[in-house]
């Protein structure tokens, strides 16, 4: 029997969700400490409370929370449900990509592509950045797998917008460069609009370079989509959550929450006791931010461009027709 034998495609999806929890349990990783500066090599995983090392067996992705009740086997303080939650999320993503494009060379490309949406929605929650490593890295990586051309097949959607057949190596370079370009140019031309019109910054720069890695990855019309569904979502929840927050303030006399202080020169966050220091005195892990204070537009975006990856064909003929054949006429 081959291995791409269609009767095994529930052994390969298993293997999918497990592979794509193992990768859960290291995005926690990055997502706790890219923002932070932290190495994610330095110190291995362990208790951000009481620093002690976590054994092999306290760190088996979705399981050892269950089995260790949600806390530290030695200080017995909380584990996050957070942690748990981005490990099956990432799961289910990954057995998503694989159920989607299945074996093609599209499928470590799109990995990496909800990979990278992944860290960006939780990193932007928590911190209100995306890192540079997954905007302007997504983005290199985008373009530098397009190149392959024919290697990643009919799956590659930059490459189905162009005018191009996809039989040579630039074809699916030129519809993620042009993705990438309009990505770009649209949210940087909604950031300089409404700094002219209300004086302040209106869209992040992280924002921008990440619309810039979403073209890379979903072409131009996929990009295009992605800013729609992003601004429905944004206004339909962003409200939802304003309009609730702004009654928790009233309740609570105003927001709460400062930005994160600079770790002091002494401290040294590569080992274990200087880890739990420098978490000590950045305090982020205690601290209460109000969501009045900012809503960040970087989820929203991340949540519509898995959306587009998914649902391509029907999000783009569905935001044709409301869209643009009215203005065509």
């Amino acid at each position: 029997m081959s291995p791409l034998d269609p009767a095994l495609f529930p052994v390969h999806a298993a293997v999918a969700f497990i592979v794509g929890s193992m990768f859960g349990s290291f995005f926690n990783v990055v997502i706790w400490r890219a923002p932070r500066r932290f190495s994610i090599v330095l110190p291995g995983s362990h208790c951000t409370r009481c620093g002690t090392p976590l054994r092999w067996h306290d760190n088996i992705p979705l399981l050892s929370q269950v089995l260790l009740d949600r806390r530290c086997r030695i200080c017995g303080s909380e584990i996050s449900l957070r942690y748990g939650a981005v490990e099956l999320l990432t799961a289910l993503l990954f057995l998503a990509v694989f159920w989607r494009f299945g074996f093609t060379g599209a499928t470590p490309l799109y990995l990496v592509f909800v990979s990278l949406c992944l860290i960006a929605t939780f990193t932007d929650i928590d911190h209100w950045i995306i890192p540079d490593g997954v905007s302007l890295g997504g983005l290199a990586a985008g373009l530098a797998a397009a190149a392959t051309g024919p290697l990643l097949g009919a799956g590659h959607l930059p490459a189905r917008q162009t005018p191009f057949d996809g039989t040579l190596w630039w074809h699916g370079l030129a519809g993620a460069a042009l993705g990438a370009a309009i990505g770009w140019s649209v949210l940087k031309g909604v950031a300089v609009l409404g700094r002219l019109l209300f004086r302040k910054e209106a869209m992040g720069g992280g924002d921008i370079t990440l619309m810039a890695m979403f073209g890379a990855y979903l072409g131009w019309q996929g990009v295009l989509a992605t800013l729609i569904l992003a601004c429905l979502l944004g206004a339909l929840f962003g409200g939802t959550l304003l309009l609730f927050d702004k009654l928790r303030e009233r309740r609570r006399g105003g927001p709460l929450g400062d930005p994160p202080r600079e770790l002091p020169a002494d401290l040294d966050p590569a080992h274990p006791e200087g880890f739990r220091r420098a978490v000590a005195h950045l305090d982020l892990h205690r601290k209460e931010r109000s969501v009045s204070t900012h809503i960040p537009f970087g989820p929203y975006l991340c949540v519509a461009a898995v959306a587009v990856l998914f649902l391509f064909e029907p999000i783009v003929a569905l935001f044709e027709m409301l869209y643009i054949r009215p203005i065509l006429g």
